[in-house]
């Protein structure tokens, strides 16, 4: 019998044993079917155990990483509740201009690291420092642009802009965003917050209307920042 190598092999390894015949005959048959039977619950049931307990493992370190994901990785634990995977670029080659103004084509993942870290921080880097807080600090040709006293500006044109903003409104605007834009710093999507409860939007328009009222628009901020400041206690000292 050419199978009894591998089923010795399979009860060694489960510590059974079975006493079969090197050949079948009329004589031995129905022993020979009741022992090939009786091991084959024997193990059937062995293997229905080691995989519960497989399961049960699963599970346990499943529900362990979701809880420890809630504490310190959120981003993570979101994009494993809405089953969504990171999309990620990968820069394999680069065609940059060099410091002698030459155009250079490298597939050097050193190189392409560097040029990269190099463009972030001139192209995608924080705004200029100089900080504009009336008239006399635009530039000239911006001045008559935004001077008010050379604008004919009615004051009932701001009327709209003041009125409190309610769920409806938030909602409206919620549905229309565009799942696919890249999030801050929050790591929070507009996907998320479509996804959110009415009592957290109910915070959100709660908010947004103190900012009108106390004017503090400023520090108005985004959805993102605002539900990561409240729910991830990232709370920034200037915020609110």
């Amino acid at each position: 019998m050419k199978y009894l190598p591998r089923l010795k092999v399979l009860l060694d390894f489960n510590n059974l044993s079975i006493i079969l015949p090197s050949t079948v005959t009329p004589d031995n048959f129905v022993s020979t079917k009741d022992e090939i039977y009786r091991l084959y619950h024997t193990m059937k049931t062995a293997y229905k155990s080691v995989y519960d307990k497989y399961l049960s493992d699963k599970i346990s370190s499943y529900v362990i990483e979701r809880n420890d994901n809630l504490q310190h990785d959120q981003t993570k634990m979101i994009n494993s509740i809405l089953n969504r995977k990171p999309r990620r670029i990968v820069l394999d080659r680069l065609s940059f201009v060099d410091d002698k103004g030459d155009y250079i084509f490298t597939n050097n993942p050193e190189i392409i690291e560097k040029e990269a870290v190099k463009h972030f921080q001139h192209q995608a880097g924080p705004p200029n420092e100089k900080d504009i807080r009336n008239l006399d600090s635009l530039p000239q040709d911006w001045k008559d642009h935004y001077d008010p006293t050379l604008q004919n500006i009615k004051e009932e044109w701001w009327n709209n802009l003041v009125e409190p903003i309610t769920l409806m409104d938030l909602s409206s605007i919620f549905k229309k965003l565009n799942n696919n834009k890249a999030p801050g710093p929050s790591k929070i999507t507009y996907e998320d917050i479509i996804h959110l409860y009415e009592d957290t939007l109910k915070i959100l328009v709660t908010i947004f209307n103190a900012c009108i009222t106390l004017k503090a628009y400023h520090s108005l901020g985004n959805p993102q920042e605002i539900i990561s400041q409240h729910y991830f206690n990232k709370v920034k000292p200037y915020a609110f």
